[in-house]
């Protein structure tokens, strides 16, 4: 049986979701909190020109039941629009209905400042029991820029290059050492050696895609590590990039290579190059991802890259770090 929301899309306002909605196998998750509101509705003003439903699912993860009823209302209020099926569901019901109990005192207390974490885990290993196939998990602050179900296309293609693309991590270095650290000792100390000892940096050169296959596996070898996967994702802290986590296996345990780009990107972290290094990158690897980072739109870009960018990506991330100019 299928509950339809305010504008004619599937939702649900309360309790135990799982058995109420017809889910598709493409499920797009956005954890977001009442500071994201708007960056959320803004995402995905670019789609309804484009005319085409959605094949993909939405799931909107609040942090709690109170934040899903604000949520709620956000919508009601401002009659924001969200051109494909969706639900909201907050990650603390999402524990519940799976005995995550270690990871909802977790939530509860931000512990370790992780609670888009254990948000995001809480949220992936759900969408797989409940039938999906792949999943895309964003960020809010995004600006679609063609239709989802083409970014899905193109990640299910970049995923099957088996291809972990890695430039500089400047500040980022600890992050890698702490996300290396929720691996097995063997595994921990392997990985950061291919990651240079921490000075390679994979966070969000692409948008994180996760098809069935091996993001079970993978959840299987995190729950055999600690026990379950409550154990597991209390272990993440803000430093624990699950992404990039994801990524470190597959190498590890799936037969994906690093590809280093640091000599094509200059002192910038992957997620903040400038369009022309994207362009580099692209160019010398045949690589090419879904997503730039909005500052690079918009900033020390040339009129004919800006063109190329423009039939190029499909997504701006970081659509909330635009630096104010004054040169």
């Amino acid at each position: 049986m299928e509950y339809l929301g305010t504008f004619g899309f599937p939702d649900i306002f309360s309790g135990r979701i799982d058995e109420l909605i017809t889910y598709k196998n493409r499920h797009l998750i956005i954890p977001v909190h009442p500071p994201k509101f708007s960056y959320l509705f803004n995402s995905f003003s670019g789609l309804n020109n484009i005319g085409k439903q959605s094949d993909v699912f939405l799931t909107l993860v609040t942090t709690s039941d109170i934040e899903k009823e604000m949520l709620t209302n956000y919508i009601s209020v401002s009659g924001a629009k969200i051109p494909m099926s969706y639900e909201i569901v907050s990650a603390v019901s999402i524990c519940k209905d799976y005995n995550l109990n270690e990871t909802t005192d977790c939530i509860k207390s931000n512990r370790n400042k992780g609670i888009v974490n254990f948000k995001k885990m809480a949220a992936i290993q759900r969408a797989f029991n409940i039938g999906a196939e792949e999943v895309v998990c964003l960020d809010s602050d995004i600006l679609f820029l063609s239709s989802i179900d083409d970014i899905f296309d193109r990640l299910k293609v970049n995923f099957s290059k088996k291809e972990i693309i890695a430039g500089n991590s400047i500040h980022a270095g600890p992050i890698v050492v702490d996300t290396a650290n929720i691996l097995l000792n063997e595994d921990s100390i392997k990985i950061i050696d291919l990651f240079d000892g921490g000075k390679l940096y994979s966070w969000f050169f692409d948008a994180p895609y996760y098809p069935k296959k091996e993001t079970l596996n993978w959840l299987d070898y995190l729950k055999s590590n600690y026990g379950s996967l409550d154990a597991a994702f209390s272990r993440f802290t803000w430093g624990t990039f699950e992404n990039m986590l994801f990524q470190m296996y597959c190498i590890l345990h799936e037969g994906f290579k690093i590809t280093d780009i640091r000599g094509f990107t200059g002192e910038r972290v992957p997620e903040e190059l400038w369009m022309s290094e994207v362009f580099s990158v692209i160019d010398n690897t045949g690589y090419v991802p879904v997503w730039a980072d909005l500052g690079g739109f918009l900033s020390y870009i040339s009129h004919s890259d800006l063109a190329r960018a423009r039939t190029t990506f499909m997504m701006a991330m970081h659509v909330d770090r635009i630096p104010a100019r004054f040169d």
